[in-house]
């Protein structure tokens, strides 16, 4: 009873940090309870995609716009996820596209300050995403809007696993080797699974792509910072979610 008691609190704990939904209090989590919450990521992440499928499917039947569905789903997620990862992606826009050295780069990304770099990269993925989901078909739209943050926090899992960190301190550091190999590559076989079954082919395709880009996202973090932080991670589940809704576009 107590490994269960544990199990869920661990869960509670993930749902906290990734998402605004509703939970039961509890008191602030011990360092096990968050190193065991991170294998929960993606259950986070399916649900928030529930509650975003659920929201294109209503717009579609109170708008006659893709267009309006698509930056309804964009908005919620950001409301949902408190803008996490869209910080991350703002303060990693400002290091890593600053080239100054690792150690300004660092200290750039600890500033509460926003920059050039950052805005430029929030505005094009929200507007790449938003433009990306519009031009899909309605249920296509909710299946996306259902599997993209389900697979973007599978992948997250990889990545935290399979990159080192720059900082000796931070959440990252108390958070990523948290990670073991069968979860994060059974999170992310379950990913591409459901996305084969919702997708076909043309979800193996978009998967690797998303792949591919966290991929450069993180070999860039790891030349101009000698790893990954806590940013960069939120950053790479932003950069991937944009790709699945890019590459799902595609015509034909």
């Amino acid at each position: 009873m107590s490994w269960l008691s544990g199990q869920l609190k661990a869960l509670v704990a993930a749902m906290q940090f990734l998402t605004r939904f509703k939970m039961p209090d509890q008191e602030p989590p011990s360092p096990k309870v968050l190193h065991d919450s991170v294998r929960f990521y993606p259950v986070a992440g399916l649900a928030l995609g529930c509650a975003l499928g659920l929201v294109a499917l209503l717009a579609h039947v109170v708008y006659a716009s893709s267009f309006v569905s698509a930056i309804l789903v964009v908005a919620v997620d950001a409301w949902l996820t408190g803008g996490l990862h869209l910080d991350g992606l703002m303060d990693s826009a400002d290091g890593l596209l600053s080239y100054r050295s690792r150690e300004r780069s660092l200290e750039i990304m600890r500033d509460s300050r926003v920059g050039a770099m950052a805005v430029i990269a929030l505005g094009c993925t929200l507007l790449l995403r938003v433009a990306a989901l519009s031009a899909m078909p309605p249920l296509r739209l909710a299946a996306v809007a259902f599997f993209s943050p389900l697979f973007a926090r599978a992948l997250l899992l990889c990545t935290m696993r399979f990159t080192n960190l720059a900082r000796d301190d931070g959440l990252g550091r108390s958070l990523a080797p948290a990670v073991d190999l069968p979860t994060a590559l059974g999170s992310l076989i379950v990913a591409l699974a459901l996305g084969w079954w919702l997708f076909g082919w043309n979800g193996l395709v978009a998967a690797t792509v998303a792949v591919l880009g966290v991929s450069r996202v993180s070999s860039m973090a790891m030349q101009r910072l000698g790893g990954m932080t806590g940013d960069t991670y939120g950053a790479s589940v932003e950069v991937s979610q944009v790709l699945l809704a890019l590459a799902l576009a595609v015509r034909g």
